[in-house]
């Protein structure tokens, strides 16, 4: 399927595909993830034994849409809260987005952050990373440049990070609509050579091990 509620025709054929797989298959789980498929599985799981399970990944009414996509989006998030057994957020504050919007009752939300392993021993290390850390301390964020990301929070924080550890290297590792307007936002700060802006390359294990704290 497409993203997006427009294209109902080839939304109508993936949910009687998918709810035929969820009826001959007699699973007891349906676990969804993100808004578009989320919506799809669950209204395939009704009259199934399967509990439902959604991890939304940013509910789509935390955007900067307009006011009537956000209204629909919240009314879908609603009506399909109906159906699932439970909804499992990233954090703290989705869990209380979902709550202010009232997606669901409180104890049918549960938090699960996210996790990953550490970097593998003797792993190439991102030559272009390593070369503007010059062996300093490295802190970074490394995440999709949008504005749920809050990225323009470690920029303008930048200052204050240096001010008091003045031998640390800081850096954005990620593409997005956001890319420009972070970078001219260092430079209005006077970051040129503290705050370096560097594209994703996976594996994200290459960059990953390159810093010292995560941000």
């Amino acid at each position: 399927f497409r993203p997006g509620y427009g294209h109902p025709l080839e939304d109508a054929r993936v949910l009687w595909r998918l709810r035929s797989v969820i009826a001959r298959g007699e699973f007891a789980i349906v676990h969804s993830h993100n808004a578009k498929a989320g919506s799809i599985a669950r209204v395939a799981a009704i009259g199934t034994p399967a509990r439902s399970l959604y991890s939304p990944h940013c509910f789509p009414f935390v955007a900067p849409f307009s006011q009537p996509r956000v209204l629909a989006s919240t009314m879908i998030e609603r009506l399909c809260g109906t159906l699932t057994d439970m909804v499992l957020c990233v954090a703290d504050e989705e869990r209380r987005q979902a709550i202010d919007r009232r997606i669901v009752p409180a104890e049918r939300l549960r938090v699960v952050h996210n996790g990953c392993p550490p970097p593998e021993q003797g792993l190439e290390l991102d030559a272009e990373l390593e070369e503007f850390r010059a062996g300093r301390p490295l802190a970074a964020t490394l995440c999709v440049l949008r504005e749920q990301k809050t990225v323009h929070v470690f920029v303008d924080a930048a200052p204050r990070i240096l001010e008091r550890c003045p031998d640390a290297a800081l850096a954005v590792i990620g593409n997005g609509q956001l890319r420009g307007e972070l970078e001219a936002r260092a430079a209005r700060l006077g970051l040129e050579g503290r705050l370096g802006f560097f594209d994703f390359r996976p594996p994200s294990a290459r960059q990953l091990a390159s810093l010292d704290v995560f941000v």
